[in-house]
């Protein structure tokens, strides 16, 4: 990362920010912070020392047309992805210590597109299947939120001072889905260490 000379002030307002929107609740959350965001500061590269990452699973990409997604909103989100239920269950000695939360059952829940189905078990699953991209994709959002030339063109974008190199983690979702409450608490293990 490269940290050269950013100032910090105690009068600054600033942090940096990293907000993640888990399924679809997350989703539609992180587009009413980019609208918001977009009507105030116009283009990604001026917002004020903020990224947003929005995890789902592949059964996403239907709901939210990716197909008419810009570039720009596509590199916003990942998605995770499920092995068949059938393949889970050729490699199942292999991963019998899934069993202590995984019913084997539960993976006939898996939807054809992909998705959870409102289970917090494959909610999880897909954490536990997609966890290297995900924790790769958490660093590379980090090392880009806390990059001190992007730093230095966003504070002189939005005239602000930064008050802390610190960056904060905002993890949005609904314990109600699949995704949400299946991947919280680990998301947030991952993210605390």
């Amino acid at each position: 990362i490269n940290r050269s000379a950013i100032k910090v002030s105690t009068q600054g307002t600033l942090r940096p920010t990293l907000v993640i929107g888990m399924g679809e609740t997350g989703w539609k959350t992180l587009e009413k912070v980019r609208s918001k965001l977009i009507r105030r500061y116009g283009e990604v590269s001026v917002w004020p020392v903020m990224r947003l990452l929005g995890i789902d699973v592949e059964s996403a990409s239907a709901r939210l047309d990716t197909a008419g997604m810009s570039r720009e909103l596509m590199d916003q989100l990942l998605l995770c992805k499920f092995r068949k239920p059938n393949q889970y269950f050729q490699g199942w000695d292999d991963l019998k210590h899934l069993s202590s939360w995984l019913d084997p059952n539960m993976l006939f829940q898996i939807s054809s597109s992909g998705g959870t189905n409102g289970q917090r078990a494959l909610g999880r699953l897909a954490f536990f299947e997609n966890h290297r991209r995900i924790l790769a994709r958490l660093r590379s959002e980090l090392e880009e939120l806390l990059d001190s030339n992007r730093i230095h063109s966003q504070l002189a974008a939005t005239g602000k001072l930064l008050r802390t190199e610190e960056p904060r983690v905002v993890v949005v979702g609904s314990m109600s889905g699949g995704v949400g409450s299946g991947m919280f608490i680990d998301l947030c293990y991952m993210i605390r260490r």
